[in-house]
């Protein structure tokens, strides 16, 4: 129990600092997308902080399967280097004992990682889209930018303001046309936007300007200095895109069924299944000598998740086209890596691998 505990520990610290690495990895790219549609207007600043942490909770499925494998790879691999593996094997401890440890460990991560994958994923992935219609809706509002008119109210007017404050709230030389049932022209020399605490309702407070009343074409305009005034900005309804199939329930899209769907329901299952498999396959992939250094089989790692994840990928579509019956599936895929890392285990132990639960 005590070898079992310090594999486990070792492999866990080094999952916990991979893991950091490839989730800054990815964060660092959606942040880079979504500081873009906030500068653009496209979308308000406070939803980047809740974009970004459900965007997170969708890379934790991309990410703890690698993750799982490097640090299996990595640890296993410093202790090979270090010569504790030769000490372990002169103590009575071969790869089986290891492979025991690891197997144990990888079907918790498989657990984990198949209840993001089947539940937590396309919730988050159904709220971040809401916010994403969401901000494309309030971009009509809050997404215009300097010097250039911009369409508001979903059609129902334009806007024009000739500067704006660095929080987007406050502008200077406005104008605001309206194609409400009377013609309505404004003109103004400053202007903020709110909300209404209480309604809801969002409005554009102008100041020291004057607005035009009337049809174009007509002589009875109506002209009025204020000094300041609230207009209410007509917010368009929140048009949602068409539902994606990783934003819908595993229980919806096995309703719904369709090869389609069914190959988002295996692709959501094989999440957790290549987690065992690519840490049965890091184990005998981890034997390193002390001249190769810990990082030799780094290449060989990725071109074997390069190669798992394309053959899923390809069975997918596969599934999707119609060229691939579901009751096959993606599971030939997970097999013949299992088959694979059987095969390497089986070198590796010189064809005694012993997997006995027994206690030492």
């Amino acid at each position: 129990m005590i070898i079992d505990r310090y594999v486990a520990r070792e492999i866990l610290l080094t999952l916990v600092g991979v893991t950091i690495v490839l989730l800054l990895i990815l964060f660092s790219a959606r942040l880079v997308a979504i500081l873009a549609d906030a500068a653009s207007g496209n979308l308000p600043v406070n939803y980047i902080m809740v974009l970004l942490a459900l965007r997170n909770i969708s890379n934790l499925v991309t990410v703890l399967p690698l993750a799982l494998f490097l640090a299996v790879l990595l640890a296993l691999s410093r202790m090979y280097i270090d010569n504790e593996m030769t000490v372990l094997a002169a103590c009575g401890i071969g790869v089986g004992r290891i492979v025991r440890t690891v197997l144990v460990f990888a079907v918790v991560m498989a657990v984990v990682v198949g209840f993001l994958s089947l539940y937590a994923a396309p919730w988050a992935e159904f709220h971040s889209q809401r916010l994403m219609d969401q901000g494309a809706a309030e971009s009509e509002v809050y997404g215009i930018t300097a010097g250039s008119f911009h369409d508001i109210g979903g059609g129902g007017g334009v806007m024009y303001a000739q500067g704006i404050s660095d929080d987007r709230q406050d502008l200077h030389n406005v104008f605001l046309q309206s194609d409400a049932e009377r013609h309505s022209v404004i003109s103004a020399a400053a202007g903020r936007r709110y909300r209404d605490p209480r309604t809801g309702a969002r409005y554009l407070e102008v100041e020291d300007g004057y607005r035009y009343d009337g049809h174009p074409g007509e002589k009875d305009y109506i002209v009025t200095r204020f000094k300041k005034q609230g207009v209410r900005i007509r917010e368009p309804a929140v048009t949602p895109t068409s539902t994606m199939r990783k934003a819908m329930t595993t229980r919806a899209l096995w309703r719904a069924g369709g090869p389609s769907n069914l190959a988002e329901i295996q692709g959501r299952i094989s999440d957790g299944l290549w987690v065992i498999v690519l840490a049965l396959i890091a184990v005998p992939l981890s034997y390193t000598s002390p001249r190769q250094g810990r990082y030799a089989k780094i290449f060989s790692a990725i071109l074997i998740y390069i190669i798992y994840s394309n053959f899923l990928g390809v069975a997918r579509s596969w599934i999707e086209k119609g060229e691939l019956s579901p009751v096959i599936g993606l599971w030939w895929v997970h097999v013949l890596l299992l088959l694979f890392a059987l095969a390497l285990l089986g070198v590796r132990s010189g064809g005694r691998l012993n997997l006995r639960w027994t206690r030492r």
